[in-house]
């Protein structure tokens, strides 16, 4: 049953209530006349059932659904904010930008490795959830960006802020790399791959001795050498990003040992030719992000503290606490 229902069934419960002089507004009487509504956000209810249904999704949905569930209070909550952004989008005709909504959906069909949609609900039914609760979330998101944006401004960070969070945590930013590095793909046979692997340990014994001479020694090799220019470690494959950081004090003369890549399909060898701190140029965009996100989260949080205090919330029932 909708909201619209709910509210409808509200109203004749209450004006029934009044003819018969009976007080259905109190806290037992509420819970059997108006379906175990618990509370009324400007007469549309939230019921037990909503509660229920809300703390079943959220073990399925982790990462997606902003509450944690701690306690059906903390639920309640949520579905009060949640029914104030529904009503705001109808009252200003808000509707989630189609193109965004299936931006989200596609991330999530990436993010569990299934070829489509209909395939992602299927796993999805299968751990007890369905890509309609995802759709449900993702738009509810969307139409909470469009609420912010007619109606809580937020002033964008200055430059010396991100300057100043960036000299903060700079040394948890990471490491710039240039590294060079030389390649054989990795044989379907394991016999073969023994070969390869051999081939480079032989490569990697003549370039330790003059690592100076690593480009000569891989062109007479015949193997082409990649460089890769101030790029973040934690950007690399986890396997080159871990030989070049193992390099650190052997810049320009180390070289890595043999080693094959995350991805599996290589055997490489790496060395590192400069190292550095991640420079405020490289971040700045990302914490100018972070930090406007931040500031417009705060901002939404005053502003619905607001506007629940101006809203008519009516509680029937308290919901449990730990």
């Amino acid at each position: 049953m909708n909201q619209r229902k709910y509210a409808s069934r509200l109203t004749v419960a209450v004006f029934l209530g009044c003819l018969l002089g009976v007080n259905v507004l109190s806290a037992s009487a509420a819970a059997i006349t108006i379906n175990d509504t618990v509370a009324t956000v400007n007469d549309r209810p939230i019921t037990k059932l909503d509660i229920e249904q809300m703390r079943e999704k959220i073990p399925q949905m982790k990462g997606v659904l902003p509450v944690k569930a701690q306690n059906d209070a903390e639920i309640l909550d949520y579905l009060i904010e949640k029914q104030l952004i529904e009503q705001i989008a109808d009252e200003q005709s808000l509707k989630a930008p189609q193109d965004k909504l299936e931006e989200r959906i596609q991330a999530l069909v990436d993010a569990n490795n299934v070829p489509n949609a209909k395939a992602l609900d299927e796993r999805l039914k299968k751990r007890g959830s369905s890509l309609e609760q995802f759709r449900e979330e993702f738009t509810h998101q969307l139409l909470i960006f469009q609420v912010m944006n007619l109606y809580v401004p937020t002033t964008p960070p200055a430059r010396g802020e991100i300057q100043a969070w960036y000299n903060n945590n700079r040394d948890k930013l990471g490491k710039e790399v240039i590294i060079k590095i030389i390649s054989l793909a990795s044989p379907f046979s394991v016999a073969e791959e023994l070969k390869v692997n051999q081939r480079m340990v032989a490569i990697r014994t003549q370039i330790a001795k003059n690592p100076a001479a690593f480009e000569a020694i891989a062109q007479k090799n015949g193997l082409q050498v990649v460089t890769i220019g101030w790029k973040n470690l934690a950007e690399l494959d986890q396997l080159i990003a871990g030989n070049a950081f193992q390099l650190q004090g052997q810049v320009g003369r180390g070289v890595s040992p043999v080693f094959k890549q995350a991805n599996a399909r290589y055997y490489s060898i790496v060395q590192l030719v400069a190292i550095r701190d991640v420079t405020m140029e490289t971040v700045q965009n990302r914490i100018f992000g972070l930090l406007y996100a931040q500031k417009q989260e705060r901002a939404f949080l005053e502003w619905m503290k607001a506007r629940k205090r101006q809203a008519a919330i009516t509680f029937f029932q308290t919901p449990a606490k730990p």
